[in-house]
């Protein structure tokens, strides 16, 4: 009998290992079977957010958003401000306190709200300042980091830590990749490593995705999706990109977007909702397009940008998370040039 148990438990093992082996991530073409799918397929409804316009909110630009307790915050990287809005658009108050004196920054390089405590949290990486406000812009502290370090974004852990992303470190013992910090800004955890031979800066920030209480994270060198489950790195899938940047190209500190030429595609950032992944991809010949991907069964489309609806150009620009069932675009009017925000409902799976 236990001879029998030994044999059945060698071939759980072998038929685990075989199903792991098996697991060779996606294959994806993204010139191969492109087709322009009806918005009706994945959208159930389209909703619009008019924005309050005056001489003291005029957003020039929308780098990210947050939606959080009814309460809309945008991130203007431009004017190196947040705003604060109202579900309704109604503009509220703004954070600009640029300069170089006490309780101001120089520059806004990411900044993310850690929810559960209500607090905003500011990257300036000029002045190499982390900074911290309640909703109402009243600064609670701020803690300065290491001037060898360099982060490009931030993102926040239901435990009331941050993410850093810092794709080139340069301080001892710091390797590239997402590292985890305290409220005091002590690095604690090594999550995810990029090789030391990607330096490319122009990749499309953030690199993550924060909706509800969900985040994922895309390492855009090796186009790994992870998600953060209970505040812990998990690999979700690995895309085998069949137009994926050869490595001189990932090399590169930098480059023109114009100049980049060829059939290779870049990830230009991605969202995601309760039920699915949507990730944008540029090519110069191709333009952008948008890979769907169902996260239960891992079913993947491709959708072109030019699906349109009542004259709006859905999934036309940058996409932001907004909630657990919908996408947001920022839609400026041609005429007036208010900003909206168009909210998209995705189906359910």
């Amino acid at each position: 009998m236990n001879k029998s148990y030994f044999v059945l438990i060698c071939l759980f093992v072998i038929l685990g290992c075989n199903n792991k082996k098996k697991d060779k991530g996606l294959d994806i073409n993204l010139t191969q079977n492109n087709s322009t799918i009806n918005y009706t397929e994945i959208i159930n409804k389209i909703d619009t957010v008019y924005l309050e316009t005056n001489d003291s909110c005029l957003i020039s630009n929308v780098n990210n958003i947050y939606n959080v307790d009814s309460l809309i915050f945008l991130l203007d990287k431009k004017q190196k401000t947040v705003f604060k809005y109202d579900v309704t658009g109604k503009f509220l108050t703004k954070l600009c306190n640029i300069g170089r004196g006490p309780n101001e920054y120089i520059s806004i390089s990411s900044f993310a709200i850690k929810r559960a405590e209500k607090l905003v949290v500011i990257l300036d990486c000029t002045s190499k300042n982390i900074i911290t406000y309640d909703f109402d812009f009243n600064e609670i502290n701020r803690i300065k980091y290491d001037e060898k370090t360099i982060v490009r974004s931030l993102a926040p852990l239901k435990n009331g830590n941050l993410l850093w992303i810092t794709p080139d470190a340069l301080i001892n013992n710091f390797k590239d990749g997402v590292w985890e910090t305290n409220n005091n800004n002590k690095l604690i955890k090594h999550h995810v490593s990029f090789s030391e031979d990607y330096k490319l800066m122009w990749i499309n920030e953030p690199v993550y995705s924060s909706f509800g209480n969900g985040l994922s994270f895309y390492n855009c060198y090796d186009n790994i999706m992870y998600m953060v489950d209970k505040d812990k790195f998990r690999q979700d899938f690995r895309i085998n990109l069949k137009q994926k940047c050869s490595k001189d190209i990932l090399r590169l500190e930098d480059f023109d977007k114009k100049t980049f030429t060829g059939n290779s595609f870049l990830y230009y950032g991605h969202v995601e909702t309760k039920g699915y992944y949507l990730i944008k991809y540029f090519s110069s010949l191709k333009g952008e397009l948008c890979l769907m991907i169902d996260k239960t069964s891992k079913k993947k489309r491709i959708i072109f940008n030019k699906v349109t609806k009542e004259d709006i150009e859905i999934f036309n620009s940058k996409l932001f998370c907004y909630n657990d069932n919908s996408i947001a675009e920022i839609h400026w009017d041609d005429v007036s040039l208010r900003p909206s925000i168009i909210l998209y409902s995705l189906k359910l799976n």
